[in-house]
Parts: structure tokens; sequence; C-alpha cells
């Protein structure tokens, strides 16, 4: 029997890809894609934990990600907004850049590692305990933010409309939620033309860093769906410019160059589908979603 699905609790679903220990499923009710089985909660966390033990690590995936990120609140900024929450903050360098930048910004983290250095750097950033997870509760009063940043986080949340209707809360009326998540289909194609050339060994290594399969895959329409449902509104789904070379460390660095040259070309390729029509076809690797709260 299919596991429930984690946005809507439906147990039909199509099943997509076949891993070593799971499989990727499609929702037949919400149409979101999700591992079947799920990683559990402790998987995820010890994910988190094992990730910032390293600050090699760690460090070199968000300087990749932070002054992109940090670009796209310029406008939202603009318009008065000061107060922030990062949720899935990590160690904290965003939070530090967006304080550089004017911004009054916070965060909450699952990792002990991570808010344990985010801390001694000064930054206010606070536990999500076991307990906070199961209820899908933040730690913080009703509107107590203008802009609330989930930067590759909310494909793993277990329980997402519950954490989306938690972000809702803590925003001030007219505040934003600004999310970015991988792009499902990007990553089941990606997937699939692994499989299908993996047989010869030179083109599978260079294909089998390009996708990722994290507990949910969302798309322009599935995330658009669960955005509106909790009620947020102005829903603007984007393609998300790429990160800089290789943040994950995964190809020596020789070979940077031709990742930053393929990740661009990719990316023109997903502009001009996205222009061509209207919005609606998303084919970067990373999509971008602000919305906001009435």
């Amino acid at each position: 029997m299919t596991t429930p699905c984690p946005v809507c609790g439906g147990r039909e679903a199509r099943g997509l890809i076949r891993l070593e220990r799971r499989a990727l499923v499609r929702c037949r009710r919400c149409h979101v894609v999700y591992l079947d089985p799920p990683r559990s909660a402790d998987d995820v966390r010890d994910y988190y934990e094992d990730l910032y033990v390293d600050p090699a690590a760690s460090g070199r995936i968000d300087a990749g990600r932070n002054r992109l990120f940090l670009d796209s609140l310029e406008a939202l900024r603009a318009r008065g907004h000061r107060r922030l929450l990062d949720v899935g903050c990590g160690t904290g360098e965003f939070i530090e850049l967006a304080r550089a930048r004017g911004w009054d910004a916070a965060g909450v983290e699952v990792s002990r590692e991570a808010v344990q250095t985010a801390r001694q750097r000064g930054l206010a950033v606070e536990l999500r305990s076991e307990r906070d997870e199961a209820e899908a509760s933040l730690p913080f009063a009703d509107g107590s933010f203008d802009v609330v940043t989930l930067w590759n986080v909310i494909e793993f949340f277990q329980r997402p409309d519950a954490e989306l209707r938690e972000v809702h809360r803590v925003l001030t009326p007219g505040g934003r939620i600004v999310v970015r998540t991988q792009n499902a289909l990007f990553h089941l194609m990606a997937g699939r033309t692994h499989r299908l050339i993996k047989r010869w060994p030179a083109l599978g290594a260079v294909t089998r860093n390009t996708f990722v399969f994290h507990p949910v895959l969302w798309s322009r329409r599935t995330l658009g769906a669960a955005l509106g449902r909790i009620g947020f509104v102005d829903v603007v789904i984007v393609n998300s410019a790429p990160t800089a070379g290789d943040p994950y460390g995964a190809l020596a660095r020789r070979w940077e160059p031709l990742v930053q040259g393929v990740k661009r070309t990719v990316y023109g390729i997903a502009q001009v589908a996205a222009t061509a029509s209207a919005g609606r076809v998303l084919l970067a690797s990373s999509m971008t979603a602000v919305a906001r709260k009435p």
C-alpha cells in the first residue's frame, strides 16, 4: 500500500521512478511528488546534524546561495519590510548578511549544531524541538515578521500544510512568504535521463549530480495550490536563478567553469520557455515563490 501523501493524505499514487530502497510517486489527488516510503523525522534531523558538523561543507553551500537569496529580497525591503524570519537558517550566514543590508533578521533551525554555531556568532536563532516539529509550531507570536523565507526547506517538511499555516500565523498582515525549492519537472527529467544513459559510465558520471530527490518534489502547480490553500494571495512563482558553480563540491574544481556554463545555458532556455508560456512552464532546476498574507 502506498504511504499516505504528506500534503493531502491521499493513498492512491502513481509510481514514477524506482530507487534502491524507495520509489518516487505522484499523488493522484493533489499531484505532489513524494518519496514512498518517506524518510523519518530522525533521518532528516540527522542529515542536517551531519551537514553542520562540517563547517567547511556548510559554508561552501551557503556561500553559493546566500547572495542570490538576498538579491530576491531587495524589492521587499524597498517596500518597508524589515522584520525577517529564516526558517531552516542553518548556521546563520544568511541572517548575518541580511542584517548587514538593514534587515532585523532572526532564524529557526532543527540542528543543535547549527543553532549553537549561530548563537556563538551573536545571532538570534531558535531551536525547533521535537515537540515543535510534531506540532508544526514556530516559537513566535502571531504577526511577528514582515517576511518569512524558506530557502530549500519546504521539500523536507513532514506536514507541509501545517508548517505553512504556522508561517502564515507569524506573518503580519500584508507580509510575504518567500520559498525556494527544487522544481519537480526538471529533476524528474534529469533523473530519467540519467537512468537511460548510465550504462555508459562516462555519461552516467556527468549526469548523476544533475538531479536530487528530496522527500517532497514540488511543481509550479502543486506549490501554488498549497500556498493558496493556506490563504496566501498574489502568488507568483518563477524560475530561480542558479547558484554559482557546484556548491556541494561533488566535482573537481577544474570542472567549475563547465558546470557554471551548463547552468547558465539551462537557465537561459528555462527563461525563454517561461516567457513563451506566460510563466506557466518552468524548466529551471529550482523555482522561487513569493506570496502575500492578506
